[in-house]
């Protein structure tokens, strides 16, 4: 029987932290696994236990933790983009996907979005998919995202982006810039 051949990829987020050889690491479901389980244990040990409702700031530190490994996991393990000559579909978890023809896309830029902080700004890398008309049809930082495996999503939709991300833009001028930017499905 012939195997059946397909030219879609699916690019995954990758962690900031260490990876171990060629594999992609996860974890984000051990994180938040480790994280729920001192929640539970801190509420079936010690919950009974306490008398003074000052002692329940106990439990604070295991539920904030299983809202940060949450959004964590969310961020890294939950997005994925898929690819082929057709589509680009960017896949969240607890959102639907966002799917965009490729005969829709005229142009893709990447550059750096400049948010501001306390101490000054932190840059963030980003690419923008724009169709024809100029309209903003998806957004991400990519960060996340390996250069190689960008470089894999290049040739396979057959486009290059523009621009690089030694260009800064403020986010508060990148709707004066770039119309539309971040107003449709981004990750």
């Amino acid at each position: 029987m012939a195997e059946i051949v397909s030219d879609e990829i699916e690019i995954a987020a990758h962690w900031p932290l260490p990876r171990f050889g060629v594999h992609r690491v996860r974890y984000g479901i051990p994180l938040m696994a480790a994280s729920y389980l001192a929640l539970v244990l801190t509420v079936v040990r010690y919950l009974p236990g306490i008398h003074d409702p000052r002692l329940l700031y106990g439990v604070a530190f295991p539920v904030v933790a299983c809202i940060l490994t949450t959004w964590g996991a969310s961020y890294y393990d939950g997005t994925t983009i898929m690819a082929n000559r057709d589509h680009v579909t960017l896949k969240r978890w607890w959102r639907r996907p966002a799917v965009v023809p490729i005969s829709e896309v005229a142009r893709i830029v990447r550059l750096t979005v400049d948010e501001p902080t306390k101490n000054g700004t932190t840059p963030r890398p980003a690419l923008f998919f724009f169709n024809s008309k100029g309209r903003c049809v998806l957004s991400l930082f990519s960060a996340r995202f390996d250069d190689r495996d960008l470089a894999q999503l290049w040739s396979t939709i057959g486009m290059e982006p523009e621009g690089s991300l030694d260009d800064h833009v403020k986010i508060m001028k990148l709707g004066d810039r770039f119309p539309g930017a971040f107003d449709k499905p981004a990750a």
